[in-house]
């Protein structure tokens, strides 16, 4: 063989030789790029699931507050009717006649005889009808009133009983609030 023969045979197996390490890297590179293209896909998708999960708590922890602040706000309006409703009936207590007043105050007096001296101080405005009632059952009345809706509260040197309409309706209402919202909002 000639040199000629030889140098084209060499030449041709080196075409050969980049011809299939051409392939062989443009199938390599084509696997890669598929690898790569499955792992992007892969990321994706977790990345989807993560940002669903995320935004759905977060969604979830938005209405949980929404309902939270709209139970809020009914159980505030519910307290404001049922403040009214003692507030009225503190009004009604305020606005008795002197008739009706006079009987719930020798009611009220009948729970402080038997404590021992004392004297009733009266509720500003009310003062007459209150010694009125006190006339004939050994009590004595100050000359002295407070600010409250009616009652009066008695005063010894041992101990205070505080009868005035507005202690009496707290101490009503604690017995009686459960109740009364239940009739209000059945």
């Amino acid at each position: 063989m000639a040199l000629k023969d030889i140098l084209k045979t060499l030449e041709a197996e080196a075409e050969a030789r980049i011809k299939e390490i051409e392939d062989k890297s443009k199938q390599e590179i084509k696997e890669l790029k598929a690898e790569h293209s499955r792992r992007m896909k892969k990321e994706r998708e977790r990345f989807l699931t993560v940002a669903k999960v995320k935004a759905q708590k977060d969604a979830e922890m938005k209405l949980f507050a929404k309902k939270f602040e709209l139970k809020n706000e009914v159980l505030n309006r519910k307290r404001e009717i049922i403040n009214q409703v003692y507030n009225q009936a503190l009004d009604k207590l305020r606005k008795l006649p002197d008739s009706e007043y006079g009987k719930i105050i020798k009611k009220l007096f009948k729970n402080i005889t038997g404590e021992g001296e004392g004297v009733i101080i009266p509720a500003k405005g009310r003062e007459g009808i209150t010694k009125k009632a006190a006339y004939g059952m050994n009590l004595k009345v100050a000359d002295k009133s407070i600010d409250s809706a009616g009652g009066f509260v008695w005063q010894s040197e041992k101990v205070n009983f505080d009868n005035t309409f507005e202690q009496l309706l707290d101490d009503i209402r604690h017995e009686t609030e459960m109740e009364v919202a239940r009739e209000l909002f059945k």
